[in-house]
Formats: C-alpha cells, sequence, structure tokens
C-alpha cells in the first residue's frame, strides 16, 4: 500500500490552531478585566472613584456607604412625615 511495514502506527499531528481569539472570547476578557479591576479597586482604595464625575455611582455598587450628602434618614418612615406636608413638591 505506501510501503509502511505492517503494524506500524503513524501519529496525525493535530490541526493547527489559529492563535489569534476570536472578537467574542476577547470582548469577555476584557469585561472580565474590567469587572476585576473595578472591584480591586472598590475593597482596596474606594476614594478613587469619588475623584471621578458621578464617581458615587461605582462607590456605590461596589458595596460601599453611600456618601453622606445622599443621606437616606429624611425619607425613612417614621421621619418623612416630620417636615413633609400635604401639597409639598419634592
Amino acid at each position: 500500500l505506501s510501503g509502511r511495514p505492517c503494524g506500524q502506527i503513524v501519529i496525525a499531528s493535530p490541526p493547527s490552531q489559529k492563535s489569534t481569539m476570536s472578537p467574542l472570547r476577547m470582548f469577555g476578557a476584557l469585561v472580565l478585566g474590567l469587572a476585576v479591576t473595578i472591584g480591586v479597586i472598590g475593597k482596596a482604595v474606594p476614594e478613587l472613584f469619588l475623584k471621578l464625575p458621578m464617581g458615587f455611582i461605582p462607590w456605590a455598587m461596589t458595596g460601599n456607604p453611600m456618601p453622606p450628602f445622599w443621606d437616606v434618614t429624611p425619607f425613612e418612615d417614621g421621619e418623612f412625615r416630620s417636615w413633609a406636608r400635604d401639597g409639598d413638591l419634592i
């Protein structure tokens, strides 16, 4: 047939795989990297978020308490009626 002795095993090389990442996999890696970076900053040095415009949003999303200027105490059940009246525009 092919001139090989009987019983010889021929190992075929695997098909060559592309060395580049597919766009979907690359996007997933980018999102994962961004999420890990935001999480590490949020736990290690969360004050960096407050230097950004609208930085209170990532600050709160990473589990930190809202800054003092976003105090929700006046809107709690027992407190709301002490300062808000009927007809007030809030």
